[in-house]
């Protein structure tokens, strides 16, 4: 039976020291046990180092700003090749974990043998789902469905995860940077394991938009890199699969094409080639314009 001292709890933050000592707060007060804990750093400047030096049982690590792809790829790097525990339990620094959130998760884990289990992501908002979730209404009770939600996760927020899994999986794609990730390591981890939500295990992390319609340049460049991402991970599915998320892609690249002004029509239609032609140096180039100082990261750190 898994118990807290078999998990290790990730996090990867940069430069918001606030949500993440509120992040700390829900890990270490959860109710079966304070787990260890592995925060990586992207170079923050807010004062994050000072805050983790008066913390007990924490891993700290910094590095250059390499995006939340390149974080996530460092700690579970360093959770595989320096850590002797189990389980490792993912997320960002701007989501808080119920009390009982691990409790449930290692629940679903000792109870169904479950290698890859998310809590349910509920907005602090409103208590909604803020990610969509298969056979489930966003406005559903936790509570009112019991059972395992098997093919759905919501990465990186509040998923357990076994050593088993991440070395058959390895680590997450650190060229990423930011948006995408998360759905690629889910597809990678599907298609080897059962993958599932638990309902009762709760996690709140906001839901977030890009701007309706974005006019300065890094606005412009977050977006495109979002979208353009998304076209990096369909090409590894099945024809079917591919299909499905193509679709989406679709929708997802007209909306914001019609949105966007011409120069961000231009920059983004650009995007999605180099995507397509895995073209990392003028990925590197709208990274930098979306996120200050963010740098690809080529290789697993």
């Amino acid at each position: 039976m898994y118990t807290s001292k078999d998990v290790v709890a990730l996090i990867v933050t940069c430069n918001r020291k606030d949500l993440l000592e509120q992040c700390l707060l829900a890990v270490m007060l959860q109710s079966c046990g304070s787990p260890c804990t592995l925060v990586v750093d992207n170079d923050s400047s807010d004062g994050t180092d000072a805050l983790l030096k008066n913390i007990p049982n924490v891993h700290y690590i910094k590095q250059a700003n390499y995006g939340s792809a390149g974080g996530f790829a460092k700690g579970f790097s360093y959770f595989a090749e320096n850590m002797s525990s189990d389980l490792l339990w993912v997320m960002y620094d701007d989501g808080v974990p119920s009390p009982t959130a691990l409790e449930f998760l290692l629940e679903a884990v000792n109870s169904f043998g479950i290698q890859a289990v998310n809590s349910m992501v509920l907005s602090p908002e409103d208590h909604k789902l803020t990610f969509p979730l298969a056979h489930l209404r966003r406005s559903l009770s936790p509570l009112s469905h019991s059972r395992l939600v098997y093919g759905s996760m919501s990465l990186f927020n509040g998923a357990l995860i076994s050593r088993c899994v991440v070395n058959a999986v390895g680590n997450p794609d650190p060229s990423f940077f930011i948006h995408g990730e998360e759905v690629d390591y889910f597809l990678r981890i599907k298609s080897k394991f059962k993958v599932a939500t638990y309902p009762p295990s709760v996690h709140y992390h906001p839901r977030k938009r890009f701007p309706q319609r974005p006019s300065s340049e890094q606005q412009i460049s977050r977006v495109c890199l979002a979208v353009s991402n998304r076209l990096r991970y369909i090409s590894g599915l099945s024809p079917l699969q591919a299909c499905v998320h193509f679709m989406f892609f679709s929708y997802v690249f007209f909306s914001s094409l019609f949105s966007m002004p011409c120069k961000g029509k231009r920059l983004l239609i650009r995007a999605c080639l180099a995507s397509l032609r895995n073209d990392s140096n003028f990925r590197n180039i709208l990274i930098g314009r979306a996120y200050v100082g963010g740098m690809i990261l080529h290789a697993s750190p």
